[in-house]
C-alpha cells in the first residue's frame, strides 16, 4: 500500500477546514512543516484508529513528529491490515 498517498487522504478527511496544498512529500517529513497542527493530529488519530483496528487508548499518549513514526505505531498494534488506500479508507469510513 502507498503509504504517503493514504497519509496524504486523511489529513484531507481529518483538517476541519482543508487548506489547499497541505500535503506530505515525503513519510519523515516533520508534521508542522507539512501543515498539521494538533488538532489535526488527534482527529487522524481517530481516522487511523479505525483503519488499522487500534484504539484510541493506545495511541492517544504518543507525540508523532514524523507521518513515519504515526504510522508505525498504528503498524504495530493494528488488528486490522488494509491492502489498499481504498480498502484503508472504507474501514475509516465505516
Amino acid at each position: 500500500m502507498d503509504k504517503l498517498k493514504l497519509f496524504n487522504e486523511v489529513i484531507n478527511i481529518a483538517k476541519p477546514l482543508p487548506d489547499e496544498g497541505v500535503e506530505a512529500v515525503s513519510l519523515d517529513q516533520p508534521l508542522n512543516e507539512i501543515g498539521v497542527d494538533s488538532l489535526d493530529v488527534i482527529m487522524m488519530v481517530i481516522y487511523f484508529s479505525s483503519i488499522y483496528g487500534v484504539t484510541e487508548e493506545v495511541a492517544k499518549d504518543f507525540m508523532f513528529t514524523t507521518p513515519n513514526e504515526m504510522l508505525a505505531l498504528f503498524e504495530k498494534h493494528a488488528t486490522k491490515h488494509p491492502q489498499t488506500v481504498e480498502e484503508a479508507l472504507n474501514q475509516a469510513n465505516s
